[in-house]
Order: structure tokens, then sequence, then C-alpha cells
């Protein structure tokens, strides 16, 4: 299916926009470990589960946007945003709940 180059930019848009809230939802169960203290165990367990749900929110909105079809693009823009996210904002959200402190 031959997409459009405005339907491409909104697919890459919610690409970037899914990466941004997995990664600050990320950060806040980093945040909530500095809280209450876990074991490797559950910290690992936590892991796992927040990528098999992040996975899936990740293809239903592939499912109801793009009709299924993952594009290189859309997994790029995710990818990138995740990462722009981590170097850009991560420092300053866990700064404002005193990690660096504590660490």
């Amino acid at each position: 299916m031959i997409l459009s180059m405005n339907f491409q930019i909104q697919l890459a848009c919610v690409g970037f926009f899914l990466g941004v809230v997995g990664a600050f939802v990320y950060d806040i169960i980093r945040i909530i470990r500095l809280y209450i203290v876990h074991s490797k165990f559950v910290e690992y367990l936590e892991d796992y589960l927040f990528w098999v749900i992040y996975g899936l929110v990740v293809f239903l909105c592939c499912l109801k946007v793009n009709y299924g079809e993952i594009r290189p693009f859309f997994l790029i823009s995710l990818f990138l945003a995740m990462i722009i996210y981590y170097f850009f904002a991560t420092h300053w959200l866990l700064k404002i709940n005193n990690f660096e402190e504590r660490h």
C-alpha cells in the first residue's frame, strides 16, 4: 500500500509520540524503584512486563493507525524519540526527584 507523504509524516509523529510516552513511563518506573526498594528479580519482572505491555500498545497503535503494517520510519521515529528523551529529559525528571543525590 502506497502512503501519501502527509500520512507518512503523521505515522512518524505517532511513532515519536509513542516513543516519548514509553520513555516517560519507564522513567516513572525508575522513580518508583527509587522510593520502593525491590529485589533484582522483581526489577527484571517489572522490566519484562513493561516491555511486553509497551510492545503490545505499539502493535495495537500500528494496527489501528496503519492497518497493522509496521513501517521502518515508524520504528525509527519511535526509537529516535526514546533516545532524544533519554539524553535530554531523563536527567531533568530524575533531578527533580533527587535521584542523583541518592545514588
